[in-house]
Order: C-alpha cells, then structure tokens, then sequence
C-alpha cells in the first residue's frame, strides 16, 4: 500500500520508518498529521494488539 500512494506522488507515513527510537509516539504521530492534507489509517489485527 505504501508503495502505491508513494508512486502516486504522495509520502506514506509508516510507524516502523518514520517513528525513531526516543521519539515521543503522540507528538510524531501528530506531526505527520498536521503535514498532509489527506489521510488514511489502515490497522491490521497485530497493529491493534501492539503498544
């Protein structure tokens, strides 16, 4: 799926690649979201299960 919105020009953010060790979750998280202008959260079963 990231790959798909990256070759249709956008920039997927993905928690495994965008969100550092010691960076505080919430405060990227929200970062990433006050940077774009469309979104779309996809949860998978273990992403549900995960801290």
């Amino acid at each position: 799926m990231a790959r798909l919105i990256a070759d249709a020009g956008g920039s997927p953010f993905i928690d495994i690649f965008d969100i550092e060790i010691g960076d505080r979750i919430a405060e990227r998280v929200l970062e990433g979201t006050r940077e774009c202008r469309e979104l779309v959260a996809l949860l998978t079963p273990w992403s549900v299960e995960r801290n």
